[in-house]
Order: structure tokens, then sequence, then C-alpha cells
């Protein structure tokens, strides 16, 4: 599987999770992004689906 973006001047801030009271990193990102994963799990359902026992009454 791959995911590919591209990005044009944007920025992101994440928190620390180690210090919630310290600022945010500011994430710069400005050109293009590509993640590759390869394993043995096949890929999951396009869209999600809840088990019978989490599905709505009257639904």
């Amino acid at each position: 599987m791959e995911l590919s973006c591209a990005f044009d001047q944007i920025e992101l801030q994440v928190p620390n999770p180690q210090n919630p009271t310290a600022p945010a990193a500011t994430w710069k990102l400005n050109g293009s992004l590509r993640i590759r994963t390869r394993g043995d799990q096949p890929a999951a359902p396009a869209t999600p689906q809840l088990p019978a026992s989490a599905a709505q009454p009257g639904a």
C-alpha cells in the first residue's frame, strides 16, 4: 500500500505528549510525502464495519 500527499506551505501544530504544558512544535511541510507499508496482514476493508453487538437498537 502506498499513500502519497503533496503539500504547499502547510504548518501543523503538534503537541508534546511527554509534556502537555510545553508549547506545541510547529512542523512545516512544503513538498511531497510518501508512506509505503508492506507486511503479511491483509488490507482493512474500505468501509469500517461495526460488530453486530455495537449496532444501534432499531437500526
